[in-house]
């Protein structure tokens, strides 16, 4: 299902194609990380055909980090085979496609975020003098940052982080 956007007329909201008042569409609560993959299983299981002759409008996971994206994405293959019509991607990732098809303005890729990591980590002398020679060092870095990030850390951490 790919999400249009009417352009406003005189008087019209602005409002998504696909969305009606019968809309499928909500947001699930659960405690715990075992309790809401379970669920999110269980719906998955009863949303998606799994028939793919018979694909309705596809089943569209949004998750916070890329590590859980692709955790998701083992643990539907394991639990039901092939599965067509679910979607499971970052929020980032759901912001860059609502930005490409609405003719939005550029974000920082993947490749963008990679340069700027790299560009940073080869500021760091301590760094650029053990990675700078192998052909894939930085990857440790990006590694790092990424896990960083996924785990919440910001610039709130800044300070503790220093006090080391």
């Amino acid at each position: 299902m790919s999400t249009a956007f009417h352009p406003r007329g005189a008087g019209q909201p602005r409002y998504p194609v696909n969305v009606t008042n019968d809309s499928p569409s909500r947001v699930i609560v659960c405690r715990g990380a075992i309790a809401t993959e379970r669920r999110l299983l269980a719906e998955v299981a009863r949303l998606a055909p799994a028939n793919p002759d018979i694909l309705g409008l596809p089943v569209r996971i949004i998750v916070p980090s890329r590590s859980l994206r692709l955790h998701l994405m083992r643990r539907l293959v394991v639990e039901r085979g092939a599965v067509a019509g679910v979607v499971v991607q970052t929020l980032g990732g759901a912001v860059r496609e609502i930005s490409e098809r609405s003719g939005g303005g550029p974000f920082i890729g993947v490749s963008g975020f990679e340069a700027i990591v790299r560009r940073l980590a080869r500021g760091e002398r301590a760094l650029a003098s053990e990675l700078d020679d192998l052909s894939d060092g930085y990857d440790v870095v990006l590694g790092a940052i990424r896990d960083l990030i996924d785990a919440g850390f910001g610039p709130d951490h800044e300070e503790a982080v220093l006090e080391r």
